[in-house]
């Protein structure tokens, strides 16, 4: 049962690493889904006829990968990048080389007119990479 568990709470974890990476902030909504995803579940029966979970896999299909390039205006980039900017300790992005004053000019995180995002919107805080992180545990990514 316990593996069981296992496979079901990394597929219910995977959500958190999928919004982060694949959703950004479009003008029509705060949340917006840049790709498809199919998520196949293989189960088992056992001889009581209980239904048990065996696996999963997931293919990403049609990832918006224009949008590390260009953003439009009012619009943002892939969640993740603003949720690491509220959420990751100073001495973390020291460690990786991200100095504040620089992060803010990488055009990465900018509209096409130039601007920074509003970051108020739930998938840019601390606690979005705060879940982030606990994903990636839970999935069994190493840090």
């Amino acid at each position: 049962a316990s593996a069981e568990f296992d496979v079901g709470s990394r597929l219910v974890e995977m959500n958190p690493i999928l919004e982060s990476l694949g959703n950004s902030k479009t003008k029509r909504n705060n949340n917006s889904s840049r790709f498809g995803k199919l998520l196949e579940i293989s189960f088992s029966c056992d001889v009581d006829g209980i239904l048990h979970i065996e696996g999963s896999r997931l293919k990403t299909i049609l990832l918006e990968k224009s949008r590390l390039q260009s953003v439009y205006a009012g619009e943002a980039n892939f969640h993740i990048f603003y949720s690491i900017l509220q959420g990751m300790s100073k001495d973390r992005k020291l460690e990786l080389a991200m100095h504040e004053k620089q992060i803010f000019q990488w055009n990465l995180l900018k509209d096409s007119s130039g601007n920074l995002p509003s970051m108020s919107h739930d998938m840019a805080t601390k606690s979005a990479y705060q879940d982030f992180q606990k994903a990636l545990g839970t999935c069994c990514f190493s840090k």
